[in-house]
């Protein structure tokens, strides 16, 4: 169960979702000591390919910063303040970049966009068994040839840090991320149920540990059905 100072962190970020949007930069930056940046940035060696789009982009850093890099990036977003947020910063550095206003559960694309999916300290939404089927449907599909060259699913779950002042803050965090359900086999499974093969691992950032769960399509259908590519 969510203690007094979860529920009242909760309600902290519905804000900066909303009135208080133009603040969510500054905050994140302070809340993490200057390290949400590089721990944002951990997706960027997981990419597969040049088609990425990320989910629930915020203020749009990482949005610009894929452009940038040379990526065909494109976002969606549910939160109307974010959308503002974002043009105001991709109109600063001179960006042009597709965005979409709509829920991860039901978003606008083909079947196979992208080859790549993105999404970092997302809310539960990310493990919603929708979200994750259409995740699954948009991601290039493997062929029987050559099973693992899919598209791919790259999520930041969360951060972990021990004998570290930032622990304390860092458990904090783990309600408004998706690191609010553990990172073992039971969530793996609702990967597999939508017809990703998922795993999880962590990487090293200064004193704390990144949460990654990369996920990948099928081969096969969920029921057992070959995928038609």
């Amino acid at each position: 169960m969510m203690n007094t100072l979860q529920r009242l962190y909760l309600w902290a970020c519905e804000r900066l979702y909303a009135e208080l949007a133009w603040s969510y930069d500054s905050v994140s930056w302070l809340v993490s000591w200057g390290a949400w940046d590089r721990w944002r940035a951990v997706v960027l060696d997981y990419i597969r390919g040049p088609r990425v789009l990320e989910l629930g982009f915020g203020t749009g850093s990482l949005l610009a910063t894929l452009v940038e890099r040379g990526y065909q990036a494109t976002g969606l977003e549910f939160s109307p303040a974010m959308h503002r947020e974002t043009a105001r910063k991709l109109a600063r550095r001179g960006l042009v970049v597709p965005r979409v206003q709509a829920p991860a559960q039901m978003m606008p694309f083909a079947d196979g966009s992208f080859d790549t999916i993105v999404a970092t300290f997302p809310s539960a939404y990310i493990v919603d068994p929708a979200t994750l089927r259409e995740c699954a449907r948009l991601l290039r599909w493997p062929t029987p040839a050559v099973p693992d060259n899919g598209g791919r699913l790259v999520v930041v779950m969360g951060v972990s840090a021990s004998h570290s002042p930032l622990s304390l803050l860092l458990s904090l965090l783990s309600p408004r991320s998706a690191a609010a359900h553990p990172l073992v086999d039971p969530l793996l499974a609702r990967f597999a149920a939508a017809g990703l093969t998922a795993s999880h691992l962590t990487v090293p950032q200064g004193k704390t540990l990144v949460h990654l769960i990369l996920a990948e399509p099928n081969a096969m259908a969920e029921g057992g059905e070959q995928r038609k590519s």
